[in-house]
């Protein structure tokens, strides 16, 4: 069985060196009955270090996230461990419940209101939350995404990077995760992020994308687990070992997904490009068709650069985001 903690009484610190601990932290009642609990698994090495936070499941329709934090819990001693992983693997538990990415009790999108409101509404309160116990105090964050249930993206690494301390920070922890493909982001971060969060508490912080479509790949989860391999080695938490260091395809641009080609109709979504395909300013890359197999609108590109984002599901609604194009620096 175990433990619950009121999330107002939630201390990792009371939680011996030496020790794996599973818990719930309750954060607020369910209508229904019970509570709104985050699952919490701690594991803290017999020696004093850094403190790594990961999350996951922040959107409800991405479990990846859920699928690499069991593993590291399972597999990682607190022996040989100098400080503290803390782990919480699905943040959004009302949208979890019923697959979507979004909020079914207030419809809002979690990743977009950090640092949250201890007496907002339940997603407002369950970020809030999440901020002051695993971001909050942190020596370094890894939110891990995908591109759920609508998107498909390549599996990367990202981070905000400048000339500052912390964007410095970020960028080498970035590279050492040591995904495919790195996407560097130029200072600041749109707010309601963890990473705008972490920004502002000076924490280093990193995320992961992977393809969706509510699955994840046996290539996806041992990459993510040497990612955070990788990063427990960089912050000294654990021994160097003999990993490959590969070069990353290294991409450029605001990455704020909100922002996006959108569909100027409903309709059949036919991309004629694929993820990672380089494009030119006005380029085809897609169309929208009725179900007779008329088409109904052109798609062109808004600029030169890479597809790293791309519309999975083939029904479109007039607005909805099919792709999102970004720069390249290398590669």
């Amino acid at each position: 069985m175990c433990e619950t903690v009121d999330a107002r009484q939630f201390d990792i610190d009371k939680y011996g060196l030496g020790v794996k601990s599973r818990l719930w932290m309750s954060v607020c009642s369910r209508s229904s009955g019970g509570a709104y609990s985050l699952p919490v698994l701690i594991v803290r090495g017999g020696r004093p270090g850094p403190r790594l936070s990961i999350l996951g499941g922040i959107h409800g329709d991405e479990y990846d996230g859920q699928e690499v934090i069991h593993r590291v819990f399972d597999n990682l001693s607190p022996i040989g461990l100098c400080g503290t992983v803390v782990m919480v693997p699905v943040c959004n538990v009302p949208a979890y419940e019923v697959c979507r990415r979004t909020s079914p009790i207030d419809g809002l999108n979690m990743a977009r209101v950090f640092p949250g409101n201890a007496y907002g509404t339940i997603t407002e309160q369950l970020a809030y939350w999440v901020g002051e116990h695993f971001i909050r105090g942190a020596n370094a964050l890894i939110d891990i995404h995908s591109g759920g249930l609508s998107y498909d993206m390549p599996t990367l690494v990202g981070c905000q990077c400048s000339e500052s301390p912390l964007g410095i920070a970020n960028v080498s922890m970035a590279r050492s995760f040591g995904a495919p493909v790195l996407w560097l982001h130029p200072d600041p971060i749109p707010s309601g992020r963890t990473l705008s969060l972490a920004a502002a508490l000076g924490v280093p912080a990193v995320y992961t994308e992977a393809a969706g479509a509510g699955r994840v790949g046996v290539g996806v989860i041992d990459c993510f687990l040497r990612g955070v391999t990788n990063v427990m080695q960089h912050l000294g938490m654990i021994g160097s070992g003999a990993d490959e260091a590969q070069t990353p395809l290294e991409l450029f641009g605001g990455g704020n997904l909100d922002v996006m080609i959108n569909a100027p109709c409903a309709g059949h979504f036919r991309s004629e490009v694929a993820l990672m395909d380089r494009v030119k300013l006005g380029q085809r890359i897609g169309a929208i068709y009725n179900v007779a197999g008329t088409e109904l609108a052109v798609l062109h590109s808004n600029r030169d650069g890479v597809v790293v984002t791309v519309r999975g599901l083939h029904r479109v609604e007039a607005g909805d985001g099919v792709f999102h194009i970004t720069g390249v620096m290398s590669g």
